[in-house]
């Protein structure tokens, strides 16, 4: 019984082995196989960990131009918005200007120049001066301000002119040398063309004292002088409780020219900001595609 039980299990232990001998090869078969595959799948993880990093990266980008694009916008509706603000100063300054340009009979006489074709510079068109000096330069000339650059033939031409014109000819000569206690006009006058109308006047003004006025308009009666209550021209009356105008033509006129600076780099500021809304336009919708 026994015997024969051994010889039953002996029987099977061979079975087992020769089936074992069998499947060893189809298993190193197999796990060949398996360690092929994680290793393929996990190559192909890491190009997916990949892929969607970079879709990732392409919708931020797509995200910033977007923003980006959105700044841009608003820049642009606030450089429009400066622009028409800067557009509405400079009308109002040049309505000033015209305002402040003398009288009706002035303005006639203008009018008839232009009508001829003649456009001569004014004095507030070529001359800056300092703004602490700028009012007692304005009393000093008064309705003078007005002056017009011209020549012995444009003057002979607007002999027939209506209204009231004041044309400044000019002839060359040195300035004079500046009497004691005095401060020269001329040293905070800038012009700003070879056209100079009164500059032979201006070279000869000065400004002094109240104090010392009087003396000096006795000892240099050829000079002009201005102080905080008098005013004197060459050869001319000692005047008093004369005032700068309300409206300065200086003024006004540099202002205007800082009001056309102003708008000038507005529009190229609309002009740098239309043409990047262009271009992030562009790379916008073309990362957008790229990210579908």
């Amino acid at each position: 019984g026994f015997q024969s039980q051994i010889a039953q299990l002996e029987g099977r232990l061979d079975a087992l082995n020769h089936e074992e001998s069998v499947r060893a090869p189809r298993l190193e078969s197999l796990q060949a196989e398996a360690t092929q595959v994680n290793r393929s799948l996990e190559g192909h993880q890491a190009q997916l960990a990949q892929a969607e990093e970079a879709a990732l990266d392409q919708r931020r980008r797509t995200e910033a131009l977007e923003e980006a694009q959105r700044t841009l916008a608003q820049d642009h509706h606030r450089a429009e918005a400066e622009l028409d603000a800067a557009e509405r100063r400079l009308r109002q300054i040049s309505d000033l200007l015209a305002q402040s340009f003398g009288d009706e009979e002035l303005r006639k006489g203008l009018a008839w120049l232009r009508e001829q074709g003649l456009r001569p510079s004014g004095l507030v068109e070529l001359l800056t001066v300092d703004e602490a000096l700028r009012p007692d330069l304005e009393r000093l000339l008064g309705v003078w301000l007005q002056s017009l650059s011209t020549n012995a033939d444009l003057a002979l031409r607007a002999a027939g002119a209506p209204g009231h014109l004041l044309l400044a000819l000019e002839g060359g000569g040195p300035a004079p040398a500046t009497p004691e206690g005095c401060e020269p006009l001329r040293n905070h006058l800038r012009w700003t063309s070879a056209d100079r109308p009164l500059q032979a006047l201006l070279d000869r003004a000065f400004r002094c004292s109240d104090e010392a006025l009087p003396r000096l308009a006795v000892l240099h009666p050829d000079l002009a002088f201005v102080s905080p209550g008098f005013i004197r021209l060459p050869f001319g009356p000692l005047q008093l409780g004369v005032s700068a105008p309300a409206a300065s033509p200086l003024k006004l006129r540099a202002e205007q020219e800082e009001a056309r600076a102003t708008r000038e780099a507005l529009l190229d500021r609309l002009d740098e900001l239309e043409a990047q809304r262009g271009r992030g336009g562009d790379e916008a919708r073309a990362a957008r595609a790229r990210s579908l």
